[in-house]
């Protein structure tokens, strides 16, 4: 993930990469759930949760995620 960093949420590696990808990673087992290209460029700052939003920024653009919780019956 070159110079990325990472947060835990919930039993999940958050994994900013340096070209500017988030990587979902299990945290125990160490799979990769899901990869997605945000930003261009390199981007070396941590990302960031605050309740369902999850913000990722470089020097010259910002995106913001929402992520609901789950649903009443669980899914």
């Amino acid at each position: 993930y070159g110079q990325g960093q990472l947060l835990v949420v919930n039993n999940r590696l958050l994994v900013s990469s340096e070209d500017g990808r988030l990587v979902v990673v299990e945290a125990e087992q160490g799979k990769e759930l899901h990869s997605m290209e945000l930003l261009d460029g390199v981007t070396w700052n941590y990302p960031a949760v605050a309740g369902p939003f999850l913000l990722m920024r470089n020097g010259s653009e910002m995106v913001c995620l929402f992520s609901p919780g789950p649903t009443q019956n669980g899914e």
